[in-house]
């Protein structure tokens, strides 16, 4: 048995007996209403292609902000990289890509 807290046991108890009757009509339910849809995915995709690395940013901070904001798309590896690398500070991503494998 699974308790849900929050958000999720709100939108639990609100749904319709037809939806949480099984377990398929429950897992569609979910899914359509917790996974992020495709508009998403490429605004998401969008912000990380835009997102660049603030004066005031230790290149620490701005990689965990670029990781949080992979999560939402899955990016794979290497869009992760190439995505931080346009956004560092260009004297960073200098020395970056003289002197780490990207």
């Amino acid at each position: 048995m699974i308790l849900f807290t929050g958000n999720v046991a709100a939108w639990l108890d609100a749904l319709p007996e037809a939806t949480t009757g099984t377990w398929n009509a429950l897992k569609e339910g979910f899914l359509h209403c917790y996974l992020t849809p495709a508009f998403m995915h490429f605004k998401s995709a969008t912000l990380i292609s835009n997102t660049k690395m603030q004066p005031n940013d230790t290149v620490d901070d701005y990689v965990a902000k670029m990781q949080q904001l992979v999560r939402s798309i899955k990016a794979d590896e290497k869009m992760v990289r190439f995505a931080i690398l346009n956004g560092l500070l260009p004297h960073i991503a200098k020395y970056v890509t003289q002197h780490v494998c990207v």
